[in-house]
């Protein structure tokens, strides 16, 4: 039997290289942009790692941070301030420079906004707004400080050292774990309307669509997680919000200790 010779060649959009490129319009790709946020909250609702491994006890950052947030506000004298945010720096100095960037940059659109949205009342008042937007930035520089060196597990374990109610630190818990599960479940429904609309105008109708999808969802879990919490016989005291809740101090919570201190004699000087 004689073999049939066949010639048979591949389209050319089989052979063709990058033929999976699909040009959309970056500004109107607002799925692409909305996965992207979600994500990044995820990452930082989960994030253990912070960005410097501080030898500080938890209770003493969130007490440095509610102190420091305080004698910003309180202070009148340009002087005073100037202390504080020299204070500030030599603690930001420390960190990566990465985050160093990221905090500046921060602080430098807040700022702009802040002059903005205050320039028809210095304007028409003639008021001086220096201090204000010094105080701005310094409860921003403050912020970020205790946000690169402090995770979501550590600021819980802060509020349990400082013994707050067992039921606060619950909610709160259980907020930051809920909107976490309902982050995955948004984004799982955008790359299911990014995979079935790929190439394609996705209309903004579709926002209504998955804001109904997200309070169904919400409203489901949040009626399995209080059933499941009945049926592991939860209560107030229950032994998992009741540990850690000694009050550890070493050298550098004492050091910390002391410059709060002498933040606060400073302010009466």
């Amino acid at each position: 039997m004689e073999k049939r010779e066949t010639n048979l060649t591949l389209p050319t959009w089989l052979t063709a290289e990058n033929h999976d490129n699909i040009k959309t319009d970056p500004h109107r790709n607002y799925i692409q942009i909305n996965i992207r946020g979600v994500i990044r909250l995820l990452n930082f609702l989960t994030n253990t790692n912070v960005s410097y491994s501080s030898k500080e006890s938890p209770w003493i950052r969130l007490l440095s941070l509610i102190t420091y947030t305080i004698m910003i506000l309180k202070g009148t004298s340009l002087t005073y301030l100037w202390i504080v945010g020299l204070l500030l720096f030599i603690k930001l100095s420390v960190l990566p420079g990465s985050v160093i960037i990221n905090i500046i940059k921060k602080l430098f659109r807040l700022l702009i906004i802040s002059a903005i949205v205050l320039l028809p009342s210095i304007v028409i008042s003639q008021n001086d707004m220096t201090l204000f937007l010094i105080r701005v930035g310094l409860i921003l520089v403050n912020i970020s400080i205790f946000l690169a060196i402090t995770s979501w597990q550590q600021f819980i374990l802060a509020l349990r050292q400082w013994h707050l109610p067992t039921i606060i630190i619950l909610v709160i818990d259980i907020t930051i774990k809920y909107i976490y599960m309902l982050g995955m479940f948004l984004e799982e429904l955008l790359y299911s309307i990014r995979l079935r609309t790929l190439g394609q105008h996705v209309s903004r109708q579709v926002l209504g669509a998955l804001l109904g999808q997200l309070y169904l969802s919400s409203k489901e879990r949040t009626t399995e997680t209080y059933q499941a919490m009945v049926l592991r016989g939860y209560s107030r005291d229950s032994k998992g919000y009741s540990l850690d809740r000694r009050l550890p101090f070493n050298r550098c919570d004492f050091g910390v200790l002391v410059e709060l201190v002498a933040l606060i004699v400073l302010y009466f000087i």
